[in-house]
């Protein structure tokens, strides 16, 4: 892991980030990149998975909420302009079967 590097402990899981794996450090995320990251995060946590992350401390169900958001950004899901952005999260989270992943990493 490089400098940039960081680890976080949920359960069984171990969760290694390196910041320059998530973004590309020689440029700015555009203000639309960041509120729409922002917006994936708080919805993950406060509404779609919030049940299932009820039991974790709130570090770890940010942590997980940010992979999350990560993974669902990149998808096809959030690609298609025929849905909303919360439309297309739910869609993801139904298709990707990840309510069942976040509770085998919780458990």
């Amino acid at each position: 892991m490089g400098k940039d590097g960081c680890k976080y402990r949920t359960k069984d899981l171990l969760l290694t980030l390196n910041i320059s794996d998530i973004i590309d450090l020689t440029s700015q995320p555009s203000k639309t990149e960041v509120i729409n990251m922002n917006y994936t995060v708080f919805t993950l946590g406060y509404d779609l998975l919030q049940e299932t992350l009820s039991n974790e401390p709130c570090d770890s169900a940010y942590d997980i909420c940010v992979s999350l958001a990560l993974e669902f950004i990149s998808s096809d899901e959030n690609k298609d302009m025929d849905m909303s952005g919360y439309d297309a999260l739910q869609k993801w989270i139904s298709d990707n079967n990840i309510e069942q992943r976040v509770r085998d990493m919780v458990k």
